[in-house]
């Protein structure tokens, strides 16, 4: 049987974890309507808290979008693995992984340039510390997907073709075209999807995909 002080223990921990959710619920949503000029005293009002507890969880309001975009890409990661399927050629499962990672960040534009800006593209010391936790994920990811395409090479690639490079082609590629199709006006996941399996097929072609 559990002791009171332990049952107390856990208590306060569901409750700080209920709050450090409830943040970032409340976060998510005032990005999207405000971007990130929205002000952490803001952020906290929505979720109820004092600055100072906001604090407690987050160090500063870039951490927060970067805590929200990490949570995000987990579930769009998962839907995105789920998606694959051995019975599809490897470039239409790679398509198919890239579906739910486009549907993502098109379905608010404007949010999602917030958070490539802020959380990926910028390297000045103010993101040394957050910026692994998203390489990290992104190591997962591709170790996943590598993991997947390892027994879907057909032939022989060419020399110096590893998988492990053309995973990081495949990313290049990938995080260009998301890019390139956010800055259009209204960016349409059929048409960056489009853009993608024509500059991924010839390459799959050179590391023996078929």
């Amino acid at each position: 049987m559990r002791s009171p002080e332990a049952n107390k223990e856990t208590k306060r921990q569901r409750q700080k974890e209920a709050t450090k959710q409830r943040i970032l619920n409340e976060s998510r949503r005032l990005f999207r309507s405000h971007g990130f000029e929205v002000t952490v005293r803001e952020i906290a009002q929505a979720a109820r808290v004092a600055a100072g507890t906001l604090f407690t969880h987050f160090e500063d309001k870039r951490e927060l979008l970067i805590a929200v975009l990490h949570e995000d890409l987990e579930n769009v990661a998962r839907e995105s693995l789920d998606s694959l399927d051995p019975t599809q050629t490897p470039l239409t499962s790679l398509i198919r992984a890239a579906r739910p990672f486009f549907h993502y960040y098109f379905q608010d534009p404007k949010l999602s340039r917030v958070l490539l800006r802020e959380s990926l593209l910028l390297q000045d010391e103010r993101t040394q510390t957050t910026q692994p936790i998203l390489q990290q994920q992104i190591q997962r990811y591709l170790a996943a997907l590598g993991k997947f395409l390892s027994t879907r090479q057909s032939k022989k690639p060419q020399a110096n073709r590893s998988l492990l490079h053309f995973l990081r082609n495949f990313f290049s590629i990938y995080f260009f075209t998301l890019i390139y199709h956010l800055e259009q006006g209204e960016p349409q996941t059929e048409a960056a999807l489009a853009d993608l399996r024509d500059s991924l097929e010839p390459l799959m072609e050179s590391y023996g995909f078929s």
